[in-house]
């Protein structure tokens, strides 16, 4: 539990500069910028919980890179079966898992069970998506 409020803490740190190729940790502070790779790997330990290689950050570095969104790229890696499945395999597991890692708040059963019942059905992706789009302060947006 430790290690994920420090982790929470840490993507509540990141904003994006202006520019969105390069983010800040603190924009108020001049300091540290993540580069489209150093992000990706971020990501990687933020969310998957471990490091990656550069053929798994690769590819999503590129994305940031490119014309596509981060709020885009960040949904396709949360979407993805690797953090489903370190959720717990589960709908209700993902959820609330996304919750606590995007909304950083740490819901009752009553409360994940509204949320499981408004979801926009059951594409991982298009849910991690609601989640990155209604907490944009709570992870690094980048380009809108």
């Amino acid at each position: 539990m430790f290690k994920c409020a420090l982790a929470i803490l840490v993507v509540v740190a990141c904003v994006p500069d202006s520019r969105g190729q390069r983010f800040r940790i603190d924009p108020r502070e001049k300091g540290e910028q993540y580069t489209p790779e150093r992000l990706a790997q971020s990501w990687y330990g933020w969310y998957l919980r471990r490091n990656a290689n550069g053929d798994e950050w690769g590819p999503v570095a590129k994305a940031l890179r490119s014309e596509r969104a981060p709020i885009d790229v960040l949904a396709d890696l949360l979407g993805g079966k690797e953090y489903y499945d370190y959720a717990g395999g589960t709908l209700p597991g993902f959820v609330l898992q996304l919750m606590n890692d995007v909304g950083h708040v740490n819901p009752s059963g009553r409360e994940l069970s509204d949320v499981l019942r408004n979801l926009p059905g059951e594409d991982r992706r298009a849910i991690a998506f609601s989640f990155l789009d209604r907490y944009r302060d709570n992870w690094v947006p980048g380009r809108r």
